[in-house]
């Protein structure tokens, strides 16, 4: 079972869509009771808001006291392992976890916005009141889109609605990476190379496919990157690039102007047979089934579709 599962079974009542989540996060609405074992969850974006009472939470092996003062906005990056978590009584906030794969699918490649998600390594903020309102007007706009998926309009409006919940969050913490009012924010080693990593997979990704290149740029070796990449992301680091592959390759294949032999170029492939052995490997489809079954109209420059 993936880390978006086990999340989503922690809760009893929630929300699910397009690879996300949101859910209250109360004591009530919680299944797991103190003495029960933690599943680790890691490879998700989650974000959590709390509005009253308090609850804990241990990320990368660091413990927090969680209040609606204090320490009460929670990012969490994929690169992160939430290892435990416990609402207290009376506790009331609210948690929004999207996939990394619907983060990829819902940008289209747009990669300056990707990258301002991921640029901070911080975990924790106390916001001010104000602060927390208007990112519940964000959630409610979230909530306002939820179950009424019918068309293709209704999946972009719902998926741009809950991307613009998280830009906002990003945008609030920005606030707290100026000097004078940064917060002091306690980050392993391992976990910052694993961030690290993901941000010069976003970089390099088309071009370089093997681990020994990042773990050559990061002075460390493949064997130990292969270890914190399991570590804080629950797969290993040749799985984060066939991944990221797969995510690419699947944007470009929706797009017809590009041939399969383009596409293979594109992502650095030797040869059309090579990249068609691979996505086969990954997704059970050829190429050329995926963009069969996954075809959509196209824009064309000139406006058009096609």
């Amino acid at each position: 079972m993936n880390s978006f599962s086990v999340l989503c079974d922690l809760f009893i009542e929630k929300s699910i869509e397009q690879d996300t989540f949101h859910a209250e996060l109360r004591a009530s609405n919680y299944r797991i009771a103190p003495e029960e074992e933690f599943p680790c969850i890691s490879d998700l974006m989650v974000v959590f808001i709390v509005l009253k009472g308090s609850m804990q939470i241990t990320i990368d092996g660091q413990k927090y006291i969680c209040t609606n003062k204090t320490n009460n906005l929670l990012d969490v990056k994929p690169f992160n392992r939430i290892e435990s978590l416990q609402p207290g009584k009376g506790m009331h906030g609210i948690v929004v976890a999207i996939s990394r794969t619907f983060m990829n699918s819902a940008l289209h490649g747009n990669r300056p916005v990707h990258h301002s998600f991921f640029r901070f390594i911080g975990c924790v903020y106390s916001l001010k009141r104000s602060e927390i309102s208007i990112l519940l007007e964000y959630f409610r706009l979230v909530r306002l889109n939820t179950g009424t998926e019918v068309s293709a309009l209704d999946k972009f409006i719902y998926q741009h609605s809950i991307l613009l919940f998280h830009a906002k969050v990003i945008k609030m913490i920005e606030n707290y990476q100026n000097p004078g009012i940064q917060q002091k924010q306690e980050i392993s080693r391992p976990a910052f190379l694993c961030s690290r990593y993901f941000s010069l997979l976003e970089a390099h990704v088309f071009q370089e496919h093997s681990v020994s290149f990042y773990a050559r740029k990061l002075n460390i070796t493949p064997h130990y990157l292969t270890k914190i990449c399991q570590n804080y992301a629950g797969k290993s680091a040749s799985k984060a690039i066939a991944d990221l592959l797969i995510i690419q390759a699947s944007i470009l294949l929706r797009n017809p102007q590009l041939s399969i032999q383009q596409i293979a170029d594109k992502l650095n492939f030797c040869d059309t047979s090579s990249f068609g052995k691979f996505f086969r490997k990954h997704t059970g489809k050829s190429p050329s089934e995926f963009r069969k079954d996954t075809a959509i109209p196209w824009e064309d420059p000139d406006g058009s579709l096609s």
